[in-house]
């Protein structure tokens, strides 16, 4: 048989079995070009809402004529509230500024040295204003931030053998710093987990017809960690 022959053959067994010759675009893999999802970007405002849990430390010294006597009572409790901020990037670093107004129902008390009275300390609300540094992975970004920190506190004072009561209020001022992270979880919308130190500093009340003495006063010292959770609208 020559070589024709065998060609022939060959190909009235491929027709006879039904196969027609296949095309390249029969052959090749369907491609499907999937569109990345957009990137995140975290410039421009946003607003939100927060709440978490503080704890911390009254460091107190009682002034009574010429004699200080120190005492420290521990506080926590619920604190939540509203932010505001901004953020401007450029790379991945990222730029803002945030401010945050947050209500308090964080307390305790102590009893003062060589008294009958009790000293309770409660912080009615508190507020910081910070800048923050921020690396941005896409929809995820670590940061950093500090700034300044006041808040309102109101210092009770009971005597447990008389039942006389009193208190007085006063603004503390001091600093903030800590850091979080925040999570781009929708179009607009990103949440937050942040840790910060809040040091409110001193502040005299002066409560003397309670306490007794000469220029009595009580000078409680603020200090709290701050662990909270927020989410935030990017307009």
């Amino acid at each position: 048989m020559t070589m024709n022959k065998v060609i022939v053959a060959a190909a009235a067994v491929l027709l006879s079995a039904g196969m027609t010759p296949v095309s390249a675009a029969d052959i090749a893999p369907a491609s499907t070009v999937l569109s990345p999802a957009r990137a995140a970007t975290w410039t421009g405002f946003y607003a939100g809402v927060n709440a978490g849990y503080a704890f911390g430390t009254a460091d107190t010294i009682l002034s009574v004529s010429s004699a200080t006597l120190p005492f420290s009572s521990d506080y926590d409790g619920f604190v939540g509230g509203v932010q505001l901020g901004y953020n401007w990037q450029a790379g991945p670093a990222v730029f803002g500024f945030e401010v945050d107004l947050q209500y308090a129902d964080a307390s305790g008390s102590a009893l003062l040295p060589t008294t009958t009275v009790t000293a309770k300390n409660a912080l009615e609300w508190f507020g910081t204003a910070r800048g923050r540094l921020g690396i941005a992975f896409d929809r995820v970004m670590p940061y950093v931030t500090g700034g300044f920190a006041f808040g309102k506190n109101k210092l009770e004072i009971h005597d447990v053998v008389s039942g006389t009561r009193v208190e007085d209020t006063a603004t503390h001022r001091g600093w903030t710093f800590g850091g979080g992270v925040e999570i781009a979880v929708r179009e607009n919308w990103s949440a937050k987990f942040e840790y910060l130190h809040v040091d409110l500093g001193e502040k005299n009340n002066y409560l003397a017809d309670i306490i007794g003495g000469t220029g009595s006063a009580l000078k409680p010292d603020l200090k709290f960690g701050l662990a909270r959770a927020g989410l935030n609208y990017r307009f």
